[in-house]
């Protein structure tokens, strides 16, 4: 399963996978992005399964708008 994890804190996103790859009871690969232009560059180049993302990414991003 590939899970994209966007933050754009990064102690944030490495929290999240690290708690995700112990919990996963399947193998999950993690991409991480800071941002949605990154994580829209992602989702293109990779089959992504899921999406956990930050509402508020900063100023200019909104995770609500990546998701759609």
């Amino acid at each position: 399963m590939n899970v994209l994890i966007v933050d754009n804190d990064l102690l944030s996103r490495e929290k999240a996978a690290l708690l995700l790859k112990q919990n996963a009871d399947v193998n999950i690969t993690v991409f991480e992005a800071s941002d949605a232009d990154s994580a829209m560059m992602c989702l293109k180049a990779t089959a992504i399964d899921l999406v956990m993302t930050e509402v508020s990414l900063d100023a200019e991003d909104d995770g609500l708008l990546l998701i759609e």
